[in-house]
């Protein structure tokens, strides 16, 4: 976007969430300036003025996105889309028209979406922020009923469904977010048509515009198209579709629609709950049993209203309704009709909330620190402790009382497995799995073991969704999505049994090819088809398209004939029916056998008008009352006319029908035929051009030459290169492209694996009935799907029981026995062994930085092995120059007006010195007034030695009048 205005290379789309700044017209507008980050690379031009595209708006997005998850790292992608759809502002941009309200108020447009995206307003909303409820997916019945499109310029197709959400199910959807239409259609050219979609809101959105260079003549099969100018409406009512013939190219007979489909994903409960200004940040997914047992007896929110979302506000276990309190542009948000505050779902999103805040050394620790790091004051620490404390002891009995865990830690409480949904992290605390499992082995979407209700997990991604992606299949028998084949785009029933193929790629028999096998050709919509029976190669279905035919048939005009029709003769090596010599009925390569009425056979196997043999000497033909010359370039013929030659004089050659040449022309080719007698012979059917009968130059579109051969694919080990066959590499048996990566199918007894063939399946693959199947993420080899499956793992993981994990906070990879090893005992975390590869330190120990060592605070006595201390941060003083400048702003304060209260002039004021100081700190200080008395000294001297260099110069009273004497002008002369 460019002064308000859309830029020109701006394409309008259902699909478009929000706008930042960019470029506009070259040479007419401003591009975007960014400064680069490092001088070296251009120190004479740091600046670039001239960011244009998506290349410039893009990462502004990105850092919008980065400054709101830095105000609230708990936001998942979904929270970060409602966010900006809630705070971005369409009054900068409607300048530009297009816009439209939707079915919940909010203005949209195909070409800026939501509007400008607002930094601040991300940034506030996102303080408040609670994490949206899992996402449903509701997909509606598919029409299958097909209708005709018009192909009159202006017709239109209009076609409703009526959908009840999923009402009901686990599925349901009462707020939509995105809206998908799945279609299957055929128009010719397709870029012609317009394609709308009508929620029961009314809000219209375009899904296809009109695209005049769209000429391809292909379908669209199962194609989704998406739209989020529906955010936030209902689902359930009738949604109308509209399919315009609006382009402006010729259409040649109707199109089909042929089926369409409704995916709906959203939510089935009020998407958005604020929390107070005011109240703490939670972590994610961290909800306890009794909070979910009242979100389950929440009665079901209304339905959305014509204006806006409804939305509850998290707090102190109070709602308010006084916006007042928000930021203006969330005060905005609130202040629209249909927003209003609804019960509290919960009071806060999690059990146990943890402040966090950010040490002098720029890591991360709770404000509220663990029992594991600092005593409680005043309690004693014993040593007679539950069973699931470990040996720092505890301050009672039971294990929520433990100073630390000898297992894992859950809610304050030690226990010695952590429970249902949940892991141990880092630390050995039980963290929640992904709202999507019942079981994991890491918080993250894709480390599920296994799924939660109503959902599927996908084997070799170990992710849970509610349905399969594009590429798998559903086993329903174990809930699982199953990977599609090599070269499958999707598959039903098991791997092996395509039902689309990937890019360039065609379906045969549910199997995918580089090229359409023997007997098939390649269809419009990249399938293939059978040729008629007695063709081995053809373009279409018909008898009259083959290309080459069957043993046994001779080709002829497209047509395969198992015996030539009179005038031709079946040529052997090219299975093809030549015309034979004028006037010849049947003949072979030499010789005519019979000839046509009119013609009489002589003696050389050759037809001769009749009447001819009375003409003498050679060169002339009978014209039924006399014998007149032929052409000159004739050596027999029919008449008088160069196309009617029968034979020609040396060195000419006779080339059909009957032309005399000294050089054959395009689509011929120099051949002896009759004896000695040269001749030019048609090139096979499929060459536009060849100099032999097996060695084609130019094809006839759109076959492809290989190795002198028009063929409809290319041979095995090629792929077709605009126009010709080159060669694949060199282990693929066929292929889509020359890089090794770009493999087919593999020769016997090698394995395809991300495209590439291998005799066995290589690192990062495991052998399965159907092939090479990628390993779990978390494994580098494995021997099957899933994370627990791993036979070895990437650096700095280690093996447990088939899973590759991370070491635990206290402890250390070891990559010689790759193993994790604990730290040594002073070190809460370390990179290596022993006590000088420390990186926290257990209580009350703290980190000398130098050293990497933990260590205990200096006393009045210091000794070796203790640092100094820090009084407010108990941090050590050696710190980094980079640890320096991130010092508080506080402490900097503090020191300043420490250094302003120190008398300059008085050594006895370095008694002010703390009690703890270090020995470094009183050799400094002496070093300082030793310093001082030298200075003093020097001036002293200076002094006596400008007094005893200058006398004052007296004058008459009378000369110098004086107002003041204390102010009076002192002259000076040296002497």
């Amino acid at each position: 976007m460019c002064f308000s205005y859309k830029p020109w290379y701006l394409e309008e789309c259902s699909s478009t969430l929000a706008t930042t700044y960019s470029s506009g017209t070259p040479g007419h507008d401003k591009s975007v300036a960014t400064v680069d980050m490092d001088a070296k690379l251009r120190p004479d031009h740091i600046c670039t003025v001239e960011h244009t595209g998506t290349s410039a708006s893009a990462p502004l997005a990105a850092g919008l996105c980065a400054l709101t998850l830095e105000a609230n790292p708990a936001l998942t992608w979904r929270d970060m889309q409602y966010i900006v759809v809630l705070t971005s502002k369409s009054a900068p941009l409607e300048r530009e028209g297009g816009w439209i309200s939707n079915g919940v108020g909010r203005k949209v447009s195909h070409k800026f979406g939501y509007g400008l995206m607002d930094a601040g307003g991300m940034v506030t909303l996102a303080e408040q922020w609670t994490t949206v409820p899992p996402q449903h997916i509701c997909k509606s019945q598919e029409i299958a009923e097909e209708r005709q499109i018009d192909p009159t310029p202006g017709s239109t197709l209009t076609v409703t469904m009526e959908v009840g959400g999923c009402v009901g199910s686990l599925n349901e959807v009462r707020f939509a977010e995105h809206v998908q239409c799945k279609i299957s259609l055929r128009f010719f050219p397709r870029g012609n048509l317009r394609i709308d979609l009508t929620s029961p809101l009314g809000t219209t959105s375009t899904l296809l515009f009109e695209r005049p260079r769209d000429v391809v003549s292909s379908n669209f099969d199962d194609w989704p198209f998406l739209s989020v100018h529906f955010w936030g409406e209902k689902v359930d009512g009738t949604w109308t579709m509209t399919v315009h013939n609006g382009g402006n190219r010729h259409v040649n007979q109707p199109g089909i629609l042929k089926k369409w489909q409704l995916i709906f994903y959203g939510t089935a409960t009020n998407p958005i709950r604020l929390r107070s200004p005011h109240s703490q940040p939670s972590p994610p997914f961290a909800i306890s049993q009794q909070q979910q047992q009242q979100l389950l007896l929440q009665p079901p929110p209304p339905k959305a209203s014509t204006a806006g979302f409804p939305f509850s506000q998290l707090g102190n276990g109070q709602a308010s309704g006084t916006p007042s309190i928000y930021h203006s542009s969330i005060a905005e948000i609130l202040s629209q009709a249909g927003f209003r505050n609804l019960p509290d779902v919960f009071a806060a999103a999690g059990s146990d909330i943890e402040t966090s805040v950010t040490s002098l050394t720029n890591t991360r620790s709770n404000s509220q620190t663990t029992p594991a790091e600092r005593p409680i004051d005043g309690q004693t620490i014993l040593h007679d402790c539950d069973p699931e404390c470990d040996a720092f002891g505890c301050y009672g009995k039971g294990p929520t009382q433990c100073v630390g865990c000898r297992n894992f830690k859950l809610d304050n409480t030690c226990v010695s497995r952590c429970p249902p949904r949940s892991f141990p992290n880092k630390g050995g605390v039980c963290w929640p799995c992904h709202e999507s499992c019942e079981t994991c082995a890491g918080a993250g979407q894709d480390s599920c073991l296994t799924c939660a209700p109503a959902h599927l997990r996908v084997t070799d991604l170990a992710v849970c969704l509610q349905q399969c992606p594009d590429g798998y299949f559903e086993n329903t028998e174990e809930g699982t999505c199953v990977a599609c084949g090599p070269n499958c785009g999707s598959c039903e029933g098991r791997p092996d049994h395509c039902t689309s193929c990937e890019h360039h790629l065609v379906l045969h028999d549910n199997q995918c090819y580089a090229n359409c096998p023997v007997n098939t050709y390649e269809t419009n919509d990249y399938r293939c088809g059978s040729c008629d029976a007695k063709c081995e190669s053809c373009t279409g279905p018909n008898e009259d398209q083959c290309i080459t035919c069957k043993s046994g048939y001779f080709e002829l005009k497209g047509t395969c004939h198992s015996k030539c029709p009179d005038f031709y003769y079946p040529h052997q090596k090219r299975h093809e029916c030549l015309e034979c010599p004028v006037g010849c009925v049947s003949c072979n390569l030499t010789e005519c056998h019979s000839c046509d009425q009119g013609f009489t056979l002589n003696k050389k196997g050759r037809c001769l008008k009749n009447g001819s043999q009375h003409c003498q000497p050679a060169g002339q033909f009978w014209t039924g009352t006399e014998c007149e010359q032929c052409h000159g370039s004739c050596e027999t013929c029919s008449d008088f006319s160069n196309e009617n030659c029968l034979s020609c004089r040396s060195p000419t050659m006779f080339q059909a029908p009957g032309s005399c040449v000294e050089q054959c022309s395009p689509g011929f080719y120099p051949d002896l035929r009759f004896g000695n007698y040269a001749t030019c012979q048609p090139c096979p059917h499929p060459c536009v051009e060849c100099v032999s009968r097996t060695n084609c130059t130019m094809c006839h579109s759109p076959l492809l030459l290989q190795t002198g051969q028009c063929r409809t694919t290319c041979a095995p080990g090629y792929y077709s290169d605009v126009g010709s066959c080159a060669k694949c590499y060199l282990s693929c048996m066929t292929c889509s492209g020359p890089r090794r990566d770009q493999c087919v199918s593999c020769p016997r007894g090698w394995q395809l694996a991300a495209g590439e063939c291998h005799p066995e399946c290589p690192q990062g693959f495991f052998m399965s009935d159907f092939g090479c199947q990628k390993c779990h993420h978390y494994c580098k080899t494995c021997k099957g799907e899933g994370p627990l499956q791993c036979t070895s793992c990437p650096p700095h993981f280690m093996l447990e029981d088939g899973l590759c994990s991370e070491c635990s906070g206290s402890q250390y990879y070891d990559p010689p026995t790759q193993l994790c090893k604990p730290c040594h005992a002073s070190c809460r975390a370390c990179s290596g062994p022993g006590p000088f590869s420390c990186s926290a330190c257990m209580f009350p120990l703290h980190l000398d930085r130098k050293n990497t060592q933990c260590v205990s605070c200096c006393g009045p006595r210091p000794h070796e092995g203790c640092c100094s201390c820090n009084s407010d941060t108990g941090e050590c003083h050696n710190l980094t120059p980079a640890e320096k400048r991130r010092t508080s702003v506080d402490s900097e304060l503090d020191n300043l007006a420490a250094a302003e209260s120190v008398d300059h002039y008085s050594i006895a004021k370095s008694s002010v010195i703390k009690p703890d100081a270090t020995l470094f700190g009183y050799l400094a200080l002496a070093m300082f007034a030793s310093g001082l008395v030298v200075l003093s000294v020097i001036m002293v001297k200076r002094k006596q030695r400008q007094h005893s260099g200058y006398v004052k110069l007296l004058r008459p009273q009378g000369d110098i009048h004086l107002e003041d004497n204390d102010s009076s002008t002192a002259l000076f002369a040296e002497t």
